[in-house]
């Protein structure tokens, strides 16, 4: 959290009022879920305040289960959602990240319930990963994106939609060896392809 107070006070003469800032929760210690809920709700809690005084947003994260333990205590929305709940801030949402998510069969239904919690949209693609950090290229991989904008269109969000790729040096073939731009463009066209065929 210190590095996040850290974050926002250097970022924050350089970008926009209402700037979302994105976090994750940590792993439970030793598994005990209850004491990480209880200090995630706390600090969460004096983080928003802090956010909102220097004119900021925090958008919290569920990651997907294969980095539970590692990363995050959470690993759906729901429950990120009854975070953002009780914490009760305006200024405290959700970053919903399709790769995350995109495994959860009422995927639609759960993003739909978070309304204006929305505060970041993420893509990328999944196919089944060689590492943490092993993502595709938009329209490379399984993940239904055109139901996943559907869904986030009917929660009422009309943000940016941020790429986020991940990828590791040790990959054979590693996205981090490819031509970035390409790798930007290629995103970029089939996100467009998908828009246009949910607007159909």
């Amino acid at each position: 959290m210190a590095l996040v107070r850290t974050a926002i006070e250097r970022i924050g003469p350089h970008a926009p009022e209402g700037t979302p800032f994105v976090v994750n929760t940590g792993a439970a210690p030793g598994g005990d879920f209850q004491q990480a809920r209880d200090t995630a709700l706390r600090e969460f809690t004096l983080l928003s305040d802090f956010a909102a005084h220097n004119g900021f947003r925090i958008a919290l994260e569920p990651l997907n289960p294969i980095s539970m333990n590692k990363s995050s205590f959470i690993w759906s929305l729901p429950q990120a959602l009854a975070i953002a709940g009780e914490i009760g801030r305006d200024n405290f949402g959700l970053c919903v990240d399709c790769w995350n998510i995109w495994q959860d069969p009422l995927m639609a239904q759960h993003i739909e319930q978070c309304g204006n919690r929305i505060f970041v949209v993420q893509v990328s693609d999944w196919h089944t990963p060689r590492s943490f950090a092993d993502r595709g290229i938009v329209g490379s991989g399984e993940i239904p994106l055109t139901q996943f904008l559907r869904a986030v269109h009917a929660a009422g969000y009309e943000g940016a939609v941020t790429l986020e790729i991940f990828s590791d040096d040790s990959l054979p073939d590693s996205l981090w060896r490819s031509n970035g731009n390409d790798v930007i463009l290629r995103s970029k066209e089939a996100l467009t392809a998908c828009w246009e065929l949910w607007q159909r």
